[in-house]
């Protein structure tokens, strides 16, 4: 009984890696912007992996670590946030190695904020926070096993236990990264 279930095992494994649909790369972000003396910085990493059903659809998990600046006059207010966002992309148009596409996703994480003057500096506890947004991006094919991918902004809903906003954040946030087929 253990060998079959190890052929099984082995069978199923070679079958998936022969099929070249699974992906594994990561991305960094930043974004900016800047309004009547009040500037807001973020930068981001996020590693994330995947699994393509088809040549239209995939679905994957990101992990994002990012920090964020706001200042205005001689204070500054930041966070620091993780969190892991689940989505489905779906390419709508492709163009040779270029592929438009829109990923569905669904954020889970935590923030924790801090803020600083010249007199003092102060830290919260962390927060949970969540979203789902819909964030277009395009892909360009290296070749057979590498592609570079690339989201600008996105449309969705963010929140914490007691607040939340729609967000429509299409031209201050860019992430490039760069990915490996499987």
């Amino acid at each position: 009984m253990k060998k079959i279930i190890i052929s099984i095992l082995a069978l199923a494994t070679i079958s998936i890696s022969a099929n070249a649909n699974w992906y594994a790369g990561g991305g960094l972000g930043f974004g900016f912007s800047s309004n009547n003396g009040t500037s807001n910085t973020t930068f981001g990493i996020a590693p994330e992996a995947g699994y393509k059903f088809s040549d239209k659809c995939a679905a994957g998990l990101s992990l994002d670590f990012s920090v964020s600046s706001i200042a205005s006059g001689g204070e500054r207010l930041g966070s620091f946030q993780f969190t892991v966002n689940p989505y489905f992309r779906y390419n709508f148009v492709q163009f040779g190695p270029v592929t438009l596409f829109g990923d569905a996703v669904v954020a889970l994480g935590t923030t924790k904020e801090f803020a600083s003057s010249k007199e003092m500096s102060v830290s919260s506890s962390p927060a949970f926070i969540w979203g789902v947004s819909v964030q277009p991006g395009l892909s360009v094919a290296i070749n057979d096993a590498w592609s570079l991918v690339g989201h600008i902004g996105g449309i969705g809903y963010a929140g914490t236990k007691n607040t939340g906003a729609f967000q429509i954040n299409l031209l201050n946030q860019l992430s490039i990264g760069i990915f490996r087929n499987f």
